[in-house]
């Protein structure tokens, strides 16, 4: 399918009106890595964005825009449902074939570099982003404050300990990182930035070397992200005896005042310049975590994901002192001062690993003094993304029912037991129906949205019913521990319930 071919739209009941929201389409390779659409085809490589706050209602099949094209084309339904939420949840349309094609605003805005340099700006309606000559992030603000800059820099640090050459030991900031090349490229909802640098260290190599990764810019957020191996043999820093790496965001003295937040500093360490001691460990070694500065600036939200590294320990970096410095033992960079300069540390005896940036994501939010609860509930989000259904639908004039007369007894009750073991035990999941049989549907899914299981046009002699589950696949073997999630459809209803198997 031509992606120039498909429109989305909203449709709002209470008005009975459909508007355009803008959609976009990017390339997902296998390992989950996100590049700009370059085929022009919507195929099974592409992932559709669609921002969560432009959905709408479920329109009835007789409802369709206001094209005739369209309507002698199928359109797309695409119905997406919280699972952290059974009560939330939106609908939107894709046309094609449209007589029409609507002009549609997105939510980000570039302002190209002076000639020579990277450094360009990046707008969305929650902050501004500006880089420095070598592509590197220096500058933050959010909405409320467009010249308020929050951020002194993003910070990149290697240090070792090498016998060649009599060396012996060495630090790398992120001022080695000369730029080679960048290149952005626009999006309705993500935009990327391909940022190819050389790293310089002439006491270790006598040539630069491509370290090369990608940006990612959302209406809320940013993402950075490893385009490919950054280094062709990881074993060149085992030589180099790298012992130290750290990636963080080092904020500016506009921070002052704000409060920072982790899963280990729930009630907030003040951002005054002052040398803290807050507990800097993890809950876990690998996985997903969080950390959050919020203030009456502000909200900044960094969810970082633990890098595998053999040999090695990681930990929470954070620093806050008007002195500057730092806790690694590396040189500082930027302004030379440290406000709630917050990130990851990974440290160990010699590290082998072709990457010297790390993966993580960063929301900048203009929501002010904000909490450690905020931060769960959007750490959260991150762990539980919403369950996408779609379906293919075509132009029907015949007028539906009053949706007034929609099921009054509709109801899923939790399951039992929950917890479960799968084949060890019968899980039973009851619910009610108020006109059993009519386009009903009890759905099973994993974390992923993966449908694994489906009992369809449930009837039964009483509205009132029950379905048991032996947690095992279709191949007969159990399904992997973990959270899934069964969901209740009838009509244009449903509800959504959360079960752990054991």
């Amino acid at each position: 399918m031509l992606i120039a071919d498909w429109h989305a739209y909203r449709y709002d009941a209470a008005g009975d009106t459909w508007t355009a929201i803008p959609f976009q389409v990017d390339e997902v390779d296998a390992e989950g890595k996100y590049n700009k659409e370059t085929d022009g085809q919507i195929d099974t490589n592409d992932e559709i964005l669609i921002m969560p706050e432009d959905l709408g209602d479920q329109a009835p099949l007789h409802k369709w825009i206001d094209d005739a094209n369209a309507r002698t084309a199928s359109r797309i339904e695409l119905a997406f449902a919280d699972t952290t939420d059974g009560n939330k949840s939106g609908w939107c349309y894709l046309f094609q074939h449209l007589s029409q094609p609507p002009m549609v605003t997105g939510y980000l805005d570039h302002s190209p570099p002076p000639i020579g340099t990277a450094a360009d700006t990046i707008r969305s309606q929650a902050y501004r982003i500006g880089h420095d000559n070598d592509g590197w992030i220096d500058f933050v603000s959010l909405a409320t404050n467009p010249k308020v800059d929050l951020v002194d820099r993003m910070k990149l640090r290697l240090k070792g300990d090498t016998p060649f050459g009599g060396i012996g030991p060495y630090a790398i900031t992120e001022d080695s990182l000369n730029k080679d090349k960048t290149n952005y490229h626009h999006g309705l909802i993500r935009a990327f930035l391909d940022v190819e640098t050389l790293l310089s260290v002439p006491q270790l190599w006598p040539t630069p070397f491509d370290v090369n990764y990608q940006l990612h810019y959302l209406p809320y957020s940013f993402a950075i992200g490893v385009k490919d191996a950054q280094l062709e043999n990881p074993l060149i820093l085992v030589a180099a005896g790298l012992k130290s790496l750290r990636q963080s965001f080092d904020l500016s003295a506009n921070a002052i005042g704000m409060k920072f937040f982790s899963e280990k500093n729930l009630a907030g360490v003040l951002v005054d310049g002052n040398p803290d001691n807050p507990d800097v460990t993890l809950p876990q070694a690998g996985g997903k975590h969080w950390l959050m500065t919020s203030g009456s600036q502000g909200t900044i939200v960094m969810i970082l994901e633990m890098p595998t590294i053999s040999g090695s320990t990681t930990s929470i970096y954070y620093r806050d002192n008007a002195a500057g410095g730092s806790n690694d033992g590396t040189p500082d960079t930027g302004d030379q001062r440290s406000y709630s300069d917050m990130g990851l540390w990974v440290s160990g005896n010699t590290l082998a690993t072709d990457k010297i940036t790390m993966n993580f994501t960063t929301y900048f939010l203009d929501q002010p003094n904000l909490d450690a609860a905020f931060a769960q509930e959007l750490f959260g989000w991150e762990e539980h993304p919403l369950i996408l259904t779609a379906a293919e639908q075509t132009f029907s004039t015949s007028v539906q029912k009053d949706e007034s007369n929609a099921p009054e007894n509709f109801k899923l009750y939790p399951a039992y037991p929950n917890p479960f073991h799968p084949g060890r035990q019968t899980m039973h999941m009851r619910f009610e129906l108020s006109d059993p049989g009519s386009d009903s549907e009890l759905s099973i899914y994993n974390m992923l949205g993966q449908k694994i299981g489906v009992w369809q046009n449930l009837s039964h002699s009483s509205s009132q019913r029950q379905v048991q589950w032996n947690g095992l696949a279709e191949n007969g073997k159990p399904l992997p521990p973990g959270v899934y999630f069964y969901r209740l459809r009838q009509g244009a209803k449903f509800q959504i319930r959360k079960l752990i198997i054991l």
